[in-house]
């Protein structure tokens, strides 16, 4: 086995090691169970490793090269030399930045208790099963969720993220629960993203039409003019509402956080409007469709926010994938990585 180092340019792992010359290609009697490398001693074999190279980094070196030398997919593509780079080599070393990141984080979960065995076998053992479970729940009738049949990248994916969940809500209540003290901080630093927009509350005037009907339109139009009239004579809102509303209903119009959907959609042009308004002011006639309408702003609420009993379950989130990401950032660094180069340069896309 020989050690590989890794270090850090921004995002990226750059392998330190000599370019390894790719063998032939195809596994031959590789088996699955061969031991690719370790990750601080735990195994990745070779079925797990071809998962991954070919979830992501295949597709990852195919546009990188295409990018960076202008290289499409063709024969000898992987062992060919581009600049002084070699396409597999490259997959490979992607391939290994992912999988030192995938291990580590089962190591936590491991830790952690949230997933004792973190063998390639196991897994392969529990998406057989899962798929025969959804096959014949399926041949019986049962109803399931998801695909019938789950190919081995996609289960992988679907227990990975799962346990991710589970590892979290256990740092959640254990090494990164936050104190009410330090909660309270984190919201107040947060705040700005709380705020809400402001409420307002309206009375109106309101006199409906026929769109369709041009002769109802001057009729509404009409009978707003009288009303606004009266107002600006100084009649009050409530008794001009009264004798201009159908059935003299004293018509409210609030927007706020819990109208926001339908506001955006149905009244953007009266909302546009009353936003203007400060506490007491009234609007000139607007026209909607269907309706003409007089606004009177009643009441404005500023300056309002979401509290934190409303938003800690989010604030405690955001510090778990904080402090979780910043482990695995620093484990990655000081990962001790060791490759079985026989088999390492066997894998192949």
């Amino acid at each position: 086995m020989r050690k590989v180092h890794f270090i850090w340019t921004g995002v990226a792992l750059v392998f330190i090691a000599a370019v390894l010359l790719a063998s032939a290609r195809g596994f031959g009697d590789l088996a699955d169970s061969a031991e690719v490398l370790t990750v601080n001693n735990e195994p990745v074999t070779a079925r797990e490793f071809r998962m991954i190279m070919n979830s992501g980094p295949v597709a990852e070196t195919y546009a990188y090269f295409q990018k960076k030398h202008g290289a499409a997919p063709g024969k000898n593509f992987w062992e060919s030399n581009f600049g002084g780079e070699i396409p597999i080599d490259y997959a490979r070393g992607k391939t290994v930045e992912a999988l030192v990141r995938i291990k580590l984080n089962q190591l936590l979960m491991k830790q952690n208790g949230v997933k004792p065995d973190l063998s390639y076998r196991t897994f392969i053992a529990g998406w057989q099963k899962e798929n025969a479970r959804r096959k014949a729940a399926v041949a019986k009738g049962e109803p399931i969720y998801g695909p019938v049949e789950y190919s081995e990248s996609e289960y992988f994916r679907y227990v990975l993220t799962n346990d991710e969940v589970a590892l979290k809500d256990r740092l959640e209540q254990g090494e990164f629960k936050l104190t009410e003290e330090e909660l309270r901080a984190r919201y107040k630093a947060a705040k700005p993203q709380f705020r809400l927009p402001d409420s307002i509350k309206l009375d109106k005037i309101e006199i409906r039409f026929d769109p369709e009907s041009s002769a109802g339109r001057e009729a509404a139009k009409r009978i707003i003019g009288e009303a606004q009239l009266q107002l600006t004579g100084g009649a009050s809102f409530e008794s001009v509402q009264k004798k201009y509303n159908k059935n003299g209903q004293m018509l409210v119009q609030l927007f706020d956080e819990t109208t926001q959907r339908n506001d955006d959609v149905i009244y953007s042009g009266m909302k546009a409007i009353a936003e203007q308004l400060q506490q007491g002011q009234m609007s000139e006639v607007i026209e909607t469709v269907g309706s003409y309408v007089i606004l009177r702003c009643s009441e404005r609420e500023t300056n309002r926010y979401k509290p934190l009993t409303e938003v800690q379950d989010s604030l405690k989130s955001a510090y778990v994938e904080e402090q979780l990401k910043k482990r695995l950032d620093e484990q990655v660094k000081s990962a001790e990585v060791q490759l079985n180069e026989s088999v390492y340069r066997r894998m192949f896309a």
